[in-house]
């Protein structure tokens, strides 16, 4: 079984954050993944900011107005799921970062539980 991970980040006025959310999970060297992050209608500050470090791999959708946090969440599950290529979703909270380990570790476990 192909593993495609697609992993959802929500930023609200915390860019500098969900940059560094975006850098731990690039440090992974895992590379089968779509990643989107939903705007939840933050300063214009933090819109930029993000734009300057997002590479073309990953989407930028920002709300017109901040809808909530399941919300977004949801918005960005929606998204991916229109790739029939993601087999999984992962929320990755801006704050939280992964090891560098992480889809080593997951995958295979993935693949034996399907």
């Amino acid at each position: 079984m192909s593993v495609k991970i697609g992993i959802v980040l929500v930023n609200w006025n915390d860019s500098n954050n969900t940059i560094r959310a975006l850098v731990c999970v690039k440090e992974t060297n895992f590379t089968n993944l779509q990643i989107v992050v939903i705007d939840n209608h933050s300063s214009s500050y933090d819109i930029t900011n993000l734009q300057e470090h997002l590479d073309k791999k990953t989407k930028l959708i920002i709300n017109n107005k901040n809808y909530g946090l399941p919300y977004a969440v949801n918005k960005g599950i929606e998204y991916l799921l229109k790739d029939p290529t993601v087999t999984h979703i992962l929320w990755l909270n801006s704050e939280g970062r992964l090891a560098k380990d992480f889809f080593q570790e997951v995958i295979p476990f993935i693949q034996k539980n399907e």
